[in-house]
């Protein structure tokens, strides 16, 4: 009698066998995953010693200079350009007390032009002397052109002004301030505030201006081109009558 040989695994369920353990090792993966993948418990935070160091790491653009000047930032403030006019007229700072801030200059049609006083010269007041239109201690606002003459000016300069609001700041010592200059037809007016005093001076005739009588003291002179092509200025004599 002869015995049949037989495998030990019957090839047709070795197939159905495969596949079982692939699908029950995919079913292990599926749960594995969802585990490692689950919300964790939020963990406290301890406080540490060491400084944390944060680097701002970032590229460079094609922007440049002049946009970052006209296009600011959200928040940012441009910053306006720094620059140095001439000395305007309506430049604050500190003036002596008894100074007006401004002057009434009446006009044809009967109204008043009020004109800001400017800033006070910073020059040591002068005594009484007569002093050449280039003196250092007078103040020139504005645009001004020295002229030297050899006529009749004094020491043969003259500063002229050819620009309306154009002005002379002085301060002096004496009791009367004596004004040279040279008239022309073409001429314009001035206006002196002497403190709180105000005269118009018309350069069209004569050559010299003489102030009203002071108190004695300190005296501050304030000249402006107020109308015409052009006014001028020879020089400047203080006059002390003690």
């Amino acid at each position: 009698m002869f015995m049949e040989n037989k495998p030990p695994v019957d090839r047709e369920l070795l197939i159905p066998m495969i596949i079982g353990i692939i699908s029950i090792l995919g079913i292990g993966l599926i749960f594995s995953t969802y585990y490692l993948n689950r919300p964790q418990a939020p963990v406290p935070a301890e406080p540490t010693a060491t400084p944390f160091i944060y680097l701002l790491l970032a590229t460079e653009t094609a922007t440049s200079i002049s946009e970052l000047e006209t296009s600011p930032s959200d928040g940012v403030f441009p910053t306006a350009a720094i620059s140095t006019p001439l000395p305007s007229a309506t430049v604050e700072r500190s003036v002596p007390a008894g100074t007006p801030s401004s002057t009434n200059t009446p006009m044809n049609d009967g109204s008043d032009f009020t004109t800001a006083i400017p800033p006070v010269s910073e020059a040591l007041p002068i005594a009484s002397s007569k002093y050449d239109d280039t003196n250092p201690n007078i103040g020139y606002g504005g645009e001004w052109t020295v002229q030297s003459t050899s006529g009749t000016a004094y020491q043969g300069t003259l500063h002229i002004s050819n620009t309306i609001g154009n002005y002379i700041t002085l301060t002096f010592e004496g009791q009367q301030m004596e004004l040279g200059y040279q008239s022309a037809s073409d001429s314009g007016t001035l206006v002196i505030t002497i403190d709180e005093e105000e005269y118009v001076l018309d350069q069209f005739t004569n050559n010299i201006w003489v102030s009203p009588k002071l108190t004695s003291g300190t005296h501050y002179a304030i000249i402006f081109h107020e109308s015409g092509d052009i006014i001028n200025l020879d020089y400047i004599n203080i006059l002390d009558n003690n």
